[in-house]
């Protein structure tokens, strides 16, 4: 360690650094494919300064010799925090007097070449991250929590472990590992692309076959043209027209399974829907079944809708699957899994949206909402409730089921499944063109979410105490803010502490794991998230705001 001094590459002032700051580490590197862009690193204190060097011409004065580059600061995320502990030492007296001993915070700036195709620099210490920087030009900061702090890091390569690296952890084990090479890490996240050659529309993981189920769709050409012969039948008028006639086209929808370690399909294991027929929605729900120990089994659900011409009324379906074992093929040990339809019900009108919500199947059928018992591979409807409009979205939480129509508003609703009835608790009075919704949870506080036509993303709350909510009739705002994109996904993860962070104990990282993330998908193909913070945060960057627009 070191006393922090000042480098100035011009005539400029630069502002001197407190005494007490330790530079803890310093290294100067060329990072990039081929090392073309001169990068300085520093640990101060507990903070991770990076720095890039760019070319800055200007006039030398007579006698004076100045460098021709200078040093511009880059943002990089890293946050490097110092952990204190509370003791209490005995006095002579016998009495105890706190003392707040600060446990010195140990960080190392390792660079690193050829680790997978990837060359930048890793930082040990208690909050390890990798420092990549790729052909973009872009410097990208990668966390590695999996293992605890890191204590020293080194590159290794060998005929067992090629390009590979090694580290030593909290507890004293090396550990000998690789970088995923299918992996592109000059992103902001890792990435790894899968080549489905065809269009996904919704996934969803069965944790106890292990297995991903992924709704795919491709083109066909439409040669014939359905009509209605009388109420009830319906037959397919085939087109021939000349070979120079473009025909129109249409999706083919089918669900299949994936490995979630190679990505490659199940053979036998997917699902084909009818021509004309979409899938609206498809999610893994937990349903109330006599076959598992638990009583609660996880589904498949799928709705579809028939798109027809307007002489046809559209139709849906509500398809519940299951994932059974079989005895494999003796050449092929893949297809010991298989798909089976445990529930089929057929509606004369579109489904929209499924859930599920208390062991029970919901659905949205149109502008009614149904709810069904799945018993006996049969859909038994045990309740429902009639809306204004067309609804499109529903999330559901616990017995909470916050649904949006296609141009009216959004709408709480709770079910009561003693009494199995389904009620409407709160809408929203005003009027928007909502995309989807979804709840934002903050420990024993509960928000919900709403995005609309306009990229906006509207934060509701359900307070009945309060006046302006009549009674808890109307959902109140309490948050609005513009996104730039339209969001059309919403779905969310409940946090978790790194294990240095667990480990230190405090009350705090408790009181995390009991928030969950929202992360939203927009149209434009970006992926982002929706955090709350506690109230000591909030009203601090509430005075800094103050501050600015002032």
């Amino acid at each position: 360690m070191m006393t922090a001094s000042v480098c100035v590459s011009s005539g400029s002032p630069v502002k001197t650094p407190s005494p007490q700051s330790i530079i803890k580490d310093l290294i100067l590197l060329g990072m990039g494919p081929n090392g073309e862009y001169p990068y300085l690193m520093s640990v101060v204190d507990e903070r991770l300064l990076v720095y890039k060097a760019v070319k800055y011409p200007q006039v030398q004065r007579e006698g004076e010799l100045t460098l021709q580059v200078h040093f511009v600061k880059q943002h990089h995320g890293v946050m490097l925090r110092v952990k204190k502990t509370s003791v209490k030492p005995t006095t002579e007296e016998g009495t105890d007097k706190e003392e707040t001993e600060t446990i010195p915070f140990k960080a190392l700036l390792r660079p690193f070449n050829d680790i997978s195709g990837n060359s930048g620099v890793f930082l040990c210490g208690d909050f390890p991250h990798w420092l990549v920087l790729g052909r973009r030009g872009a410097l990208h900061a990668h966390p590695m929590y999996i293992d605890g702090a890191v204590k020293c890091f080194a590159t290794f390569n060998n005929q067992n472990c090629p390009k590979g690296f090694l580290y030593f952890n909290s507890e004293g084990e090396l550990r000998i590992s690789v970088l995923p090479s299918q992996f592109v890490y000059d992103h902001y996240w890792p990435i790894k692309k899968v080549p489905l050659k065809v269009t996904p529309h919704f996934i969803g993981y069965l944790p106890e076959s292990k297995v991903y189920a992924v709704v795919l769709s491709e083109p066909f050409t439409v040669k014939a043209i359905p009509k209605v012969v009388n109420e009830e039948v319906e037959s397919m008028d085939y087109v021939e027209r000349d070979k120079r006639f473009p025909y129109p086209t249409d999706e083919k929808f089918y669900l299949k399974l994936y490995q979630p370690d190679s990505w490659e399909p199940l053979p036998k294991c997917n699902l084909k829907c009818d021509d004309y027929e979409h899938v609206s929605c498809m999610k893994v729900v937990q349903l109330r079944s006599q076959e598992a120990v638990s009583g609660m089994k996880n589904f498949i659900a799928v709705s579809t809708c028939d798109t027809k011409t307007d002489e046809v009324s559209s139709k849906g379906k509500v398809i519940v699957l299951d994932i059974i074992d079989v005895v494999p093929d003796p050449d092929q040990p893949q297809t010991r899994r298989k798909i089976k339809v445990v529930g089929n019900k057929e509606f004369k009108s579109p489904v929209t949206a499924v859930d599920a919500v208390d062991g029970h199947l919901i659905g949205c059928v149109s502008q009614k909402i149904y709810i069904w018992q799945f018993k006996d591979q049969e859909l038994t409807p045990i309740a429902f409730i009639d809306t204004d409009l067309y609804i499109h979205s529903l999330s559901v939480l616990k017995n909470f089921i916050f649904i949006a129509d296609v141009s009216t508003n959004v709408k709480l609703l709770r079910f009561k499944s003693e009494l199995k009835t389904l009620s409407v608790i709160s809408q929203d009075p005003f009027s928007t063109n909502v995309y989807s919704v979804g709840f934002a949870v903050d420990g024993d506080q509960l928000g919900f979410i709403a995005t609309d036509g306009q990229s906006n993303i509207a934060i509701y709350c359900h307070q009945p105490e309060i006046p302006e909510s009549y009674g808890g009739k109307r959902l109140l705002r309490r948050c609005d803010l513009n996104s730039g994109v339209m969001i059309n996904c919403l779905f969310r993860v409940r946090c978790q502490p790194s294990l240095t962070e667990a480990a230190s104990k405090d009350p705090k990282w408790a009181t995390l794991e009991k928030r969950q993330t929202t992360y939203f998908a927009t149209i434009d193909g970006g992926i982002g998230y929706i955090l709350p913070i506690p109230e000591r945060e909030y009203r601090r960057f509430n005075m800094l705001q103050t501050k600015m627009v002032q």
